[in-house]
């Protein structure tokens, strides 16, 4: 009775895993393509600056170019960076979450009051 009943598990789970292994295929089939992406080279840091010498961006627009750019990391690291890149000025935040080379702050200004 019970190698009965264990025969028929094992049949049942065998079917279960064909049915995952088609579904699987056909999925797989769905999904851009699925290439891990390179890691970038330079760190993070230096990107940012990059980033920050073609012109001043906010914190959110910083994070989607590094994303796409293949940097991996949870909001943490990213807002440590900031922070830190911040702190040592090599960056300056020249209003709320929007971030600048220390250099283009007073090129700002400057604009803000021709403007203005």
């Amino acid at each position: 009775m019970h190698l009965a009943k264990a025969h028929e598990y094992e049949t049942e789970v065998d079917v279960l895993t064909k049915l995952l292994d088609r579904e699987e295929a056909r999925f797989s089939n769905l999904k851009p393509n699925s290439t891990p992406a390179k890691e970038p080279e330079e760190p993070l840091a230096d990107y940012i600056v990059k980033l920050l010498d073609m012109r001043p961006m906010g914190k959110a627009e910083i994070r989607e170019y590094a994303e796409r750019a293949g940097y991996q990391g949870d909001g943490r690291t990213f807002h440590a960076t900031l922070v830190n890149l911040s702190r040592t000025a090599r960056i300056r935040e020249i209003a709320e979450d929007v971030y600048s080379l220390p250099e283009a702050t007073g090129s700002l200004n400057l604009v803000g009051k021709l403007n203005g």
